[in-house]
């Protein structure tokens, strides 16, 4: 599930405007973007194509404690999303129904204490680093007002 709000201005058949939200999918985030639109037609309900582009930023999950002497850093990743949609205009408001590929990508590093045996312990190592590359088609409904 994702919530964004998108705030901007129109220029006859354009959009832009900067977006923010929360993104629950796979790893809990908040996405800051970019988003450009353009409506094919120039027509209160007209089919539209749209691309967003920004950075993803990781909420770290509550309740997780990592063991003893280690710790776990999130780095921010990219975002973006392109995709159709179809605007269905009122008097003074539309409902958007769009369809697209979003992606959302994150860096996971863990640090911690490493033992070698017949040696000095070494703290704050790195002991793993993660890329994660989340890819999804995603189907939004919003409200334009």
């Amino acid at each position: 599930m994702i919530i964004q709000t998108i705030h901007g201005t129109r220029f006859k058949t354009w959009f832009a405007g900067i977006g923010g939200g929360l993104d629950a999918y796979y790893q809990q985030s908040l996405p800051l973007f970019l988003d450009i639109r353009k409506n094919i037609l120039h027509q209160p309900s007209t089919p539209f194509v749209y691309a967003d582009g920004g950075i993803n930023f990781v909420v770290e999950p509550e309740g997780q404690t990592p063991t003893r002497g280690s710790s776990l850093k999130r780095n921010p990743g990219s975002y973006y999303e392109i995709g159709v949609g179809y605007r269905v205009g009122f008097k003074t408001t539309a409902i958007n129904f769009t369809i697209g590929h979003s992606y959302k990508g994150y860096k996971e590093r863990q640090y911690g204490i490493r033992y070698i045996p017949n040696m000095e312990l070494e703290e704050n190592v790195l002991l793993e680093a993660k890329s994660f590359h989340l890819k999804r088609i995603s189907f939004k409904i919003g409200l334009e007002f």
